[in-house]
């Protein structure tokens, strides 16, 4: 199915009375799964370890940097104004 056909076929469904956001939303969504598919099928796809490891490895670069801004306040003495 072409894309043109696939947006034909997502107006049909949508009921009458939808509004432009509302048809905007849907073709976004479809966008959104289309673009997810082709990575699958080109192999861009992570395990679940590894996106486990990936949200790791952020929460602790957060924390950690979390922290460096909690140190800077309480070394310039200024609890309300961020230090970066």
């Amino acid at each position: 199915m072409t894309d043109k056909q696939a947006v034909m076929d997502a107006l049909q469904r949508l009921p009458e009375n939808a509004s432009l956001e509302e048809i905007t939303e849907e073709l976004h969504v479809m966008a959104a799964v289309r673009r997810g598919r082709a990575d699958i099928e080109a192999g861009h796809t992570k395990t679940q370890q590894e996106v486990r490891d990936l949200l790791h490895s952020w929460a602790t670069a957060w924390t950690s940097k979390s922290r460096q801004v909690d140190i800077l306040h309480v070394r310039h003495g200024a609890r309300d104004e961020p230090v970066f």
